[in-house]
C-alpha cells in the first residue's frame, strides 16, 4: 500500500482531498452545465434574476419565469457530429488484419452510441472519462461525468493521471443513498471504499490490486480510464471554463425571455393612477381590475389612465442578437436555428453549415489520438481477461477512418452537374452508372449494365410504342405524363 511519509495512508488521503472547496465549486460547474443540457436550468434563471431586479419587480417575475430556449443544448447538438457517421475501426499487422480486435470491438454493444454521447458532454464539460472493463466476457464501456471524477496529476506531467477516483452514488431498496469510491492508480492499486473509507472487499481480488500491467513499463500498470478533452491540454488534466460564454448566455436569454413575458403581461394594461386623495382614506387592499370599480374619498379626487407602451420588438431583437452572438463563436449562424420554409441548393446549404463543419474538422485530430489511446487500454483489458489465442497482437497498429459528412443535394442540381461533366469530358457516362450503384465496382460492369439497359428500354419503346425519350423529358420537368 502507497504511504506518505508520515505513514498515512496516501488512498485515504487522495479521497479526503476530493472534498476541498476548489474541487467541490469545479464539481457544482458541471452539474449546472450538465442540467442546463437536460432542461432543468429554470432555478438558475431565477437566481439571476434575484440578483438583477428589486424585491417588488421579482414578485411579478417570478410566475413567469421563461426557460424554453436552450442555446446550451442546441449549440452542443449541432457541434457534436464527430460520430454522426459510424467510423471505420481495425488493427492492422504486417499480415494483414488482426482479426481478434474486430472480435473485441464487435462484442462492445453500442460502442458508436455511447462514442456519440462521449463527443456531446466532452464538448459540454470540457471533459469525458471513458472506463473500459470486461463483464460477461465482453468489453464495456461505461461513461463518467468530470463531477464523479477525481483525478491525481502526475508530478512529471500534469496533464497526465498517477490516479483516478470514481465516485458513485445509488440509492438502495430502503431509499438510503450510498456512496462508494473506486480507487485506481498506476502503482499496482484497485481499491474499494464506503463513505467513511471503510474498505470493500473486490470479488476475486481481495488485496485490492491492479491486474492490468503497462505493456511499455512493466514496473507501472495502466489507468483502465481514457479521458476526452475537448481541446488539447497543456498544462492540467480538466478544463474548468471553456464554454462559459454558451452557458452565461443560455440563463441570461432565459432572464431575457422572462422579461419579455413580463412586458408582454403588461403591454396592453391601463395603469389607474390616483391624484389628490386623501391616502389614508383609501383602501389598502384596492384591487387593479376592471371588474372591481374604485370608490375615492377626498376633494378633488381623479383618477387618470397611464397606457404602458413597452417596444416588445427591440427586446426581442436583443434577445435575438444575443443567440447569435454566442452561436457565432461556435461555427454557427442565426440560420442554423431556423426551419428553413423554402428549398435551398445544396451549394447554399454548404455555404450555411462550413462554419459546423469546420468545427467538426478541428475535433478530429483530438478524437483521432483519444480513440488511439482507448485502443491501447481495451487492448490490455482485453488480453488480460481473454486466451492467448484471442489476444490482440501487441504489435498491431490501430487505425480509424472517420468518415465525412455530406450536404444533401437537389436532385437536379446532380443531374445537371453530371451533364455539364460528362459533356466537359471530365466524368463519362459509366462513372454516373458506378455512382448510382455502388455494387457496379468497375468499368466493365458498369458498359455490361448499360448496355443490357439500353437493350431493354428500346425493346420496350418498340413493343409498346412508348417512347423512353418522352418519358424521361416530362419527369424531369416535373409535369404529369401526357398520352
Amino acid at each position: 500500500m502507497i504511504q506518505t511519509s508520515k505513514g498515512k495512508d496516501l488512498i485515504i488521503e487522495s479521497i479526503e482531498r476530493m472534498k476541498e472547496v476548489n474541487n467541490y465549486e469545479r464539481k457544482l460547474e458541471v452539474e449546472k452545465r450538465l442540467n442546463i443540457y437536460k432542461d432543468n436550468f429554470k432555478d438558475y434563471v431565477e437566481a439571476a434574476i434575484n440578483q438583477q431586479f428589486s424585491d417588488k419587480t421579482r414578485e411579478g417575475l417570478k410566475n413567469l419565469i421563461d426557460d424554453s430556449v436552450n442555446v446550451t443544448k442546441r449549440i452542443i447538438n449541432e457541434i457534436s457530429t464527430v460520430y454522426s457517421k459510424e467510423p471505420k475501426r481495425y488493427a492492422t499487422l504486417d499480415s494483414g488484419y488482426d482479426t481478434n480486435y474486430n472480435a473485441a470491438i464487435t462484442s462492445i454493444m453500442d460502442f458508436n452510441l455511447i462514442m456519440q454521447n462521449v463527443n456531446q458532454y466532452t464538448n459540454l464539460l470540457n471533459n469525458c472519462i471513458v472506463g473500459v472493463s470486461f463483464v460477461n466476457n465482453r468489453l464495456k464501456l461505461s461513461i463518467y461525468t468530470p463531477n464523479n471524477v477525481d483525478v491525481i496529476q502526475r508530478t512529471d506531467d500534469p496533464t497526465q493521471a498517477e490516479a483516478i477516483i470514481i465516485t458513485d452514488t445509488f440509492t438502495d431498496t430502503t431509499y438510503d443513498t450510498q456512496i462508494i469510491y473506486k480507487y485506481w492508480d498506476i502503482h499496482g492499486n484497485y481499491k474499494v471504499y464506503d463513505a467513511d473509507y471503510n474498505v470493500i472487499p473486490i470479488p476475486n481480488n481481495e488485496q485490492g490490486i491492479n491486474p492490468y500491467v503497462n505493456p511499455a513499463n512493466p514496473n507501472e500498470t495502466i489507468l483502465p480510464f481514457v479521458i476526452f478533452s475537448k481541446d488539447y491540454m497543456i498544462d492540467s488534466i480538466f478544463d474548468t471554463t471553456a464554454g462559459n460564454d454558451v452557458i452565461s448566455a443560455t440563463i441570461q436569454i432565459g432572464v431575457l425571455l422572462t422579461y419579455l413575458n413580463y412586458l408582454v403581461k403588461w403591454q396592453s394594461f391601463k395603469q389607474l393612477a390616483i391624484l389628490n386623495a386623501d391616502f389614508s382614506k383609501i383602501s389598502k387592499d384596492i384591487i387593479l381590475d376592471p371588474a372591481y370599480p374604485i370608490g375615492l374619498k377626498g376633494e378633488n379626487a381623479s383618477i387618470q389612465v397611464l397606457n404602458e407602451n413597452a417596444d416588445i420588438k427591440q427586446v426581442w431583437d436583443i434577445i435575438y442578437e444575443k443567440i447569435g452572438i454566442v452561436a457565432n463563436n461556435y461555427g454557427m449562424s442565426l440560420s442554423n436555428f431556423k426551419l428553413q420554409q423554402t428549398a435551398q441548393s445544396g451549394f447554399a446549404l454548404e455555404i450555411q453549415k462550413e462554419g459546423l463543419i469546420e468545427a467538426r474538422q478541428k475535433q478530429l485530430p483530438i478524437y483521432r489520438s483519444k480513440e488511439n489511446e482507448l485502443f491501447d487500454v481495451m487492448r490490455v483489458v482485453w488480453n488480460y481477461h481473454t486466451q492467448d489465442k484471442q489476444h490482440i497482437n501487441i504489435n498491431s497498429i490501430f487505425n480509424i477512418d472517420f468518415q465525412d459528412i455530406t450536404i444533401k443535394q437537389d436532385p437536379l442540381e446532380v443531374r445537371q452537374q453530371w451533364k455539364f461533366d460528362i459533356m466537359m469530358g471530365a466524368k463519362n457516362v459509366l462513372d454516373y452508372i458506378m455512382t448510382i450503384n455502388p455494387d457496379i465496382k468497375n468499368y466493365e460492369q458498369a458498359e455490361q449494365v448499360l448496355k443490357q439497359n439500353v437493350e431493354i428500354n428500346s425493346r420496350i419503346s418498340a413493343t409498346y410504342d412508348v417512347s423512353i425519350d418522352n418519358i424521361i423529358a416530362q419527369f424531369l420537368k416535373e409535369k404529369p405524363l401526357v398520352k
